[in-house]
């Protein structure tokens, strides 16, 4: 059911209702109003209720519960569903692209972080993000594709952040950040709460020396159309 309704809530999102009808939290997608956007489902879910380890029809189960360690890589993941599930690579892959919908609660688990910017709308976002592959960085209401100087996707580095939650200083996570502009169409460097020197250079990149037809200062030297990421 949860699928179905985020597939639905993409569906919506393609076509620019980005709340969707329930006037829900604004979706975001990649491919909003281009022919792939939509997904279309081959035959509808078999949705079945219960656990296979249930005697009858006890809900209640003897069974120890194994939970996975929230720092598993891809091969301590791929293990531990083929150890407890006897699922394979193939499986995996599937059953771990839920992370598509839903977020971190910080009060639980001391993460801050999102998988999928789009987090109520099911779609390939989740590996898209894994797999590195170059996507517009959204951070306002009006779902502004925000890119490179030169109007490029923006291409996706990994780096490790520290949360600070605890006295230990943890949780460590791995987050993904986009080589792009500031959101100068959304006036970003007007927002509060971010090191004032960082909002300065923002605000300095967006309104000063910027090329015709750049959305932003370009970083180092390059041809007019050429990427971020190949110049650095």
């Amino acid at each position: 059911v949860a699928i179905e309704e985020g597939i639905q809530r993409h569906n919506w999102a393609c076509s620019g209702d980005r709340r969707s009808p329930h006037n829900g939290p604004i979706m975001c997608t990649q491919f909003e109003g281009e022919d792939q956007c939509r997904i279309e489902l081959p035959r509808p879910f078999v949705f079945k209720t219960g656990r296979k380890d249930c005697d009858g029809d006890s809900y209640n189960t003897e069974k120890k519960e194994n939970a996975p360690d929230e720092h598993f890589n891809g091969t301590m993941t791929v293990r531990f569903m083929e150890d407890n599930f006897g699922f394979s690579g193939k499986e995996t892959v599937t059953i771990m692209g839920a992370h598509t919908v839903g977020r971190f609660h910080q009060r639980q688990t001391g993460h801050k972080y999102v998988w999928a910017t789009d987090y109520q709308a099911f779609n390939n976002q989740y590996y898209r993000n894994i797999a590195g592959k170059p996507d517009w960085f959204f951070d306002d209401a009006e779902c502004t594709r925000v890119g490179d100087a030169w109007g490029n996707k923006g291409h996706a580095v990994w780096i490790a952040k520290m949360n600070q939650v605890y006295r230990t200083g943890g949780p460590i996570q791995w987050i993904q950040k986009k080589v792009v502009c500031p959101n100068c169409a959304d006036q970003s460097y007007e927002r509060g709460g971010r090191n004032p020197q960082r909002l300065a250079q923002d605000r300095d990149c967006c309104l000063n020396n910027v090329p015709e037809g750049a959305q932003c200062r370009p970083d180092g030297m390059g041809l007019p159309g050429s990427r971020a990421f190949d110049r650095d």
